[in-house]
């Protein structure tokens, strides 16, 4: 975030409420004897905007046109539906063909975009790959060798790409992408920042009735071949989250057991 002031106050629709004050973390905005102003660069939370009732503020340098009025009945899920959802999601290795829709995976991509990060820095790069997804999986196995070959060789996952490249090379298998129709990468940030975004793809990709599977495996191999993402100038920022993703080859009649948890209430 630069260091100026983002958050500009309408004097004409401030009605002095003081609600953007009370709720302000960076303790930013004050009141005056002309209503509220913003007194020095701030997180950029966005809650001055959110929690006015007269829409009297904005952020003129972030994305105005992505904010929505609070509806009760397009904002809110069941509970018990979304733990339904949460506990019906499988990690899906097996797929169709079937393409998922522009629409659907900027849904997908819009979901991540709107996850929490650290200090609010929002510095995730998002992905998704699927018109140009078969030449760069062929492209990534082209680039195997050499970043095996550049890898330390006890490099846990230099070995696991030389296994993975032999057994493809032997019998056509894909381990990284399997036949997945479509890839989601995250790119830059932590990866606590990068887990929070996938959480909240995949809970999107499972509303829209898609299967995915989150990839460690491709995840790792594209941190050693970084020059694969120079076409989507992210080759100086390191992939923190990969995900496979498209219409599962099977379905499911139930949920799935988990271990028993220690669940305290205290």
């Amino acid at each position: 975030m630069e260091n100026t002031i983002r958050v500009v106050i309408s004097s004409e629709r401030c009605t002095r409420c003081g609600l953007c004050v009370q709720d302000c973390t960076s303790h930013a905005l004050k009141m005056t004897e002309e209503g509220v102003v913003c007194t020095r660069p701030c997180l950029e939370c966005g809650h001055c905007v959110a929690i006015c009732p007269a829409n009297a503020v904005s952020m003129p340098a972030l994305d105005m046109a992505d904010v929505s009025e609070y509806d009760p009945e397009t904002f809110s899920v069941a509970p018990d539906h979304l733990l339904h959802l949460m506990k019906f999601r499988r990690s899906v290795r097996a797929f169709t063909e079937q393409p998922v829709t522009d629409a659907v995976l900027m849904q997908i991509l819009q979901a991540g975009r709107h996850a929490p990060t650290a200090k609010n820095v929002q510095g995730l790069h998002f992905v998704a790959l699927q018109k140009e997804l078969p030449a760069f999986r062929q492209a990534f196995w082209d680039a195997m060798p050499n970043v095996i070959a550049s890898c330390d060789e006890n490099d846990p996952a230099a070995r696991l790409c030389a296994r993975f490249y032999e057994k493809h090379q032997k019998t056509g298998y894909d381990p990284f992408f399997m036949n997945a129709p479509a890839v989601l990468l995250v790119c830059g940030g932590s990866f606590w920042d990068a887990g929070l975004a996938a959480g909240n793809m995949e809970l999107m990709a499972c509303a829209n009735g898609l299967g995915l599977l989150h990839d460690g495996f491709l995840q790792q191999a594209l941190l050693r071949a970084p020059q694969l993402l120079e076409p989507f100038g992210l080759a100086d920022i390191p992939v923190t989250a990969c995900m496979l993703l498209g219409y599962a080859e099977r379905s499911y009649a139930r949920t799935a057991p988990r271990k028993q948890a220690d669940l305290q209430i205290r």
